[in-house]
């Protein structure tokens, strides 16, 4: 306990002008793993790729990182004092959503199997011949994981959940002095989740363990046992740090206030369009030679808000790219999507349909992890939100100041208005999420597909985010969003699907009465 692994000296971190670490001092020691609690935007991931080597200290009174391997001892015995990034990269591994951004942008063709082999030499992708014990080690990860079924699948085609798992058993592989998991848990359904930690607690009990920390926006109480020292963040500071055996200093949770203002909405389509309709008939998909949708048969109407559910891998993204045209039904299937729009007197009803990718991009927008991985533009918060009213990854154009203060009301809807000038990719996950959300809505589209919204969100954001979209609801938006939970029913939602194994497995229609619980009320036809 006498000498850490690594220990920080009134570091202070600027990011693109922003003072994401504010001089601060930190010591981590071998066996007392830790997990850094805080809101989007507090500094927990900046720690993590500092302690990794991965960022660095401002030039100027930026303080000092050093580290002391336990592998590295000089001719007395002692541990070797290090100031080089390298040495991070060599002791840690970790998991965080910039890696999974990494995958899901390069679209590598590789097998899960390969994907955890990477990671023996810390690479991304499998170079030269692994031997049959590294195999074998691999095998055995993927089995406690709940991820042998994904070794031999192409991680291209793989959920959100899915490849976050690989990326679990691929830092594990390498047996690291210190293993940093950057909010690891978001995306996986509950049995995933608890497979997860169940192979964490494994891991911190065996012999020469990595010491274990991990960022998360939920309490303490969310926490797995072996994670014993509990700090808290704001701002760019650790404000506190508590052992668990000893007291349970962190506060309980406060919610702050909605973003939202009494009246504000957001901006609307000047045809009066009803929403989109659709339906799928005995629809079938293919993803590289892999049939991940089976005989999927699914009808909305226009105007029907919906939550589809399903745990990871069930095909919940993959159905919604289908149906933005991203991918294709095999034949033998159908997809038919029309646009409802009322006269003027709203007395009579017409359907058109949207039979061309720009006329589905149009009326039609999704906001997912994917969005945010392949969004590379080196463009602010507000110039994404104004690349939605094109529907274009980046901006193409000027844009007038009518369309800037659309923007920027879009922005303030979703909490967001204060952080316009700051570039996107040094967003944190959830400060990105928001932003894509105010994208969305300054496109003004007749239905708004949303997959795991409160992905990376903390509590109050969460809160937040969920006040916003039941507004949206209220206000005439049409919402399809997806979750891995089936109770995340917002108060307006009208019907719920359920995915399993790329089929659906059920339609339900959800009682008004209650919005916090909706009761089923009998099947769709």
């Amino acid at each position: 306990m006498s000498t850490p692994l690594v220990s920080l000296r009134q570091v202070t971190v600027t990011l693109q002008g922003v003072r994401a670490l504010d001089h601060m001092d930190f010591d981590l020691y071998p066996g007392r793993h830790m997990a850094l609690l805080g809101p989007n935007g507090s500094g927990k991931s900046t720690l993590l790729r500092l302690l990794r080597g991965e960022a660095w200290p401002d030039q100027r009174n930026g303080g000092t990182v050093t580290w002391y391997d336990p592998r590295s001892i000089d001719e007395q015995g002692n541990i070797r004092p290090d100031t080089t990034p390298l040495t991070g990269r060599s002791m840690c591994a970790i998991v965080s959503p910039s890696l999974q951004e990494l995958y899901m942008r390069q679209g590598w063709h590789v097998s899960g199997e390969e994907v955890i082999l990477s990671g023996l030499h810390d690479g991304y992708m499998l170079y030269g011949d692994s031997t049959p014990e590294e195999r074998k080690a691999a095998h055995a990860l993927a089995r406690e994981l709940g991820a042998a079924a994904l070794l031999g699948q192409d991680a291209s085609t793989l959920s959100q959940g899915q490849l976050r798992l690989l990326l679990l058993a691929r830092s594990l592989l390498r047996h690291p002095v210190i293993l940093l998991l950057d909010e690891a848990t978001e995306g996986l359904d509950n049995e995933a989740r608890a497979a997860f930690f169940r192979a964490l607690e494994a891991v911190a009990k065996a012999e020469n363990a990595p010491t274990i920390v991990l960022t998360s926006h939920y309490t303490d109480a969310d926490l797995p046992d072996f994670c014993r020292i509990v700090g808290r963040m704001e701002s760019g500071k650790l404000v506190e740090l508590c052992d668990r055996d000893i007291s349970d200093c962190l506060p309980p949770d406060t919610p702050s206030p909605a973003f939202l203002s009494s009246g504000e909405l957001p901006p609307q389509r000047e045809e009066a369009s009803c929403g989109v309709g659709f339906s799928f008939q005995h629809a079938t998909v293919f993803l590289d030679r892999q049939e991940v949708l089976h005989d999927i048969n699914w009808t909305v109407e226009p105007g029907q808000q919906w939550l589809l559910a399903g745990g990871n891998g069930a095909g919940k993204s993959t159905l919604l790219r289908v149906l933005m045209g991203e991918e294709p039904v095999a034949a033998g299937g159908s997809l038919r999507r029309y646009l409802a729009v009322s006269n003027a007197e709203g007395t009579a009803r017409t359907e058109r349909e949207l039979s061309t990718l720009s006329e589905i991009q149009h009326h039609i927008c999704l906001v997912s992890d994917r969005l945010q991985a392949l969004y590379t533009h080196d463009d602010n918060a507000l110039q994404v939100t104004l690349s939605g009213l094109d529907g274009t990854i980046g901006v193409h154009r000027d844009f007038s100041d009518a369309e800037q203060t659309r923007a920027m009301h879009c922005l303030r809807l979703t909490g967001m208005d204060g952080l316009a000038g700051r570039r996107f990719r040094t967003l944190s996950t959830g400060q990105a999420r928001r932003v894509l959300l105010a994208r969305a809505m300054a496109g003004a589209p007749s239905l708004m597909l949303l997959d795991e919204p409160f992905s990376g969100l903390d509590a109050s954001s969460r809160q937040s985010m969920m006040a916003l979209i039941a507004m949206m609801m209220r206000s005439g938006m049409q919402i399809i969003l997806i979750s891995h939970r089936e109770d995340d029913i917002l108060p307006g939602m009208t019907h719920r699907a359920i995915m399993r194994d790329g089929r659906m497995i059920r339609t339900e229609v959800l009682s008004p009465r209650n919005c916090g619980r909706a009761e089923i009320c009998g099947p769709q036809s």
